[in-house]
């Protein structure tokens, strides 16, 4: 992985320009427990999940990692709160109701707790770690045991119509202030990181992407990098919402997975993805916050490493 000092100001000047919290930093701290999910079954049960031709194991609850403050997908702050007016029914994501459905069945239940990317993989890479399973982009860790596709981000590049700027390259936004979330310079590909991050001292990464869209809003940068749902879900929200452009400069979605320690539990996750394929649970989930679901990924480029 390649280790870089993204930003070349430091905390406080950054506090001064209203920017505080949006540096290179692990500053996204472990924010949970703060969801408790649960299968039907029996904890414990010997029986493999409903439909599932995968081995069973001893079961017990999990504690995955989800992501903070990435709605529709993850949605930390709404669990305990009043229901959104714009989605009735306290619901807590699109990717937390997937891993429900997938292990409903299986006697396992689960933990949703919610931290940065960076940590769920250094946690998941350490043989001491305490987590079992983490959200995780494909990354390739070794020692870290990949689900099928679970769902995929469709970065876009976003500004103020106002600002009449057009972007059709990352070399084209170079020059111009962008927020991108902790860990986008990596998971993202050399290409963005040669074009747009290296050596660029208007890069800034936040801890969550909640962050990232008040810089926006308060004109403390240009440019926003981050999947098209979840910019919507937070400017369908903001009365004082600007009109914006999306700009089309990623040319493939980002695939998102679910990280295990464990093959075996990983196998019985994946025996409860296809299930739900196969019942249209799946299609259900994604329709429920208005989203389109993606395709399944073809057999010979699932990420299934180590």
């Amino acid at each position: 992985m390649i280790a870089v000092c993204f930003l070349l100001v430091t905390a406080s000047a950054l506090a001064l320009l209203g920017l505080a919290g949006c540096e290179n930093s692990n500053a996204t701290e472990n924010r949970g427990p703060i969801a408790t999910s649960s299968t039907s079954a029996t904890p414990g049960s010997s029986e493999s999940p409903a439909g599932n031709s995968a081995p069973a194991v001893h079961a017990k609850n999990l504690t995955i990692a989800f992501v903070d403050s990435m709605p529709p997908y993850e949605m930390a702050e709404d669990i305990n709160e009043v229901d959104d007016p714009y989605l009735p029914g306290a619901r807590p994501g699109i990717q937390i109701d997937l891993v429900k459905a997938a292990f409903e069945g299986s006697g396992y239940t689960f933990t949703a707790i919610f931290q940065s990317h960076n940590r769920v993989i250094l946690n998941l890479s350490d043989p001491h770690g305490w987590l079992d399973a983490g959200l995780i982009l494909a990354v390739n860790e070794p020692g870290i045991y990949y689900s099928n596709l679970l769902n995929a981000f469709h970065n876009v590049a976003v500004t103020r119509k106002s600002s009449g700027l057009v972007f059709k390259d990352f070399a084209d936004i170079r020059g111009h202030t962008v927020a991108a979330w902790q860990g986008a310079s990596i998971q993202l590909g050399s290409e963005f990181y040669n074009k747009l991050v290296k050596d660029n001292p208007n890069y800034y990464e936040c801890p969550d992407q909640k962050s990232q869209y008040q810089m926006f809003v308060q004109h403390h940068v240009e440019v926003l990098i981050l999947d098209k749902e979840i910019f919507k879900w937070w400017d369908e929200r903001n009365p004082k919402r600007e009109p914006v452009v999306f700009h089309s400069v990623f040319k493939k979605a980002n695939n998102v997975y679910i990280g295990f320690r464990d093959p075996k539990v990983r196998d019985i996750f994946n025996a409860g993805l296809a299930r739900i394929r196969r019942t249209g649970e799946w299609d259900r989930i994604f329709k429920k916050y208005g989203v389109e679901s993606p395709p399944p990924e073809p057999a010979a480029s699932a990420n299934q490493s180590p």
